[in-house]
């Protein structure tokens, strides 16, 4: 099976998946034989609070290793930079409230967009 590749994301790349202005933002694009498979952004949004978002297509969803690998060297990168990560749990997203407890976030008791807030420590060093 052929592997996805990385690259950092692009100004157009967070606009395609932004509902709002384009914020301060690192990211990286995954694509597959040159076709857009998904994308994590950390993006600092609401209150300048840095929030993780995930595109997740079905081709990257069949990659869960290569998808939590990702995810994981995208809070690293960030983890120098700030004290706490937020990300949204998306209700449409199967096992999301899962894996993601396995990525250390916890419930923020507030809700963005309808969507429940998490949050973790940016380092668990």
């Amino acid at each position: 099976m052929t592997e996805p590749m990385l690259r950092p994301a692009r100004p157009t790349d967070v606009i395609r998946f932004s509902r709002y202005v384009l914020p301060r933002f690192v990211g990286v694009v995954a694509e597959l034989e040159g076709r857009f498979i998904g994308a994590g952004v950390v993006i600092w949004g609401d209150r300048n609070r840095p929030i993780l978002c995930l595109e997740i297509t079905d081709e990257l969803r069949r990659r869960p290793v290569f998808l939590h690998k990702t995810t994981l060297s995208l809070i690293n990168a960030v983890a120098p930079s700030v004290d706490v990560l937020y990300t949204m749990e998306s209700s449409s997203e199967p096992g999301a409230a899962k894996w993601l407890a396995r990525l250390g976030f916890e419930d923020a008791g507030e809700a963005v967009n309808g969507e429940r807030l998490l949050w973790r420590k940016s380092s668990l060093h």
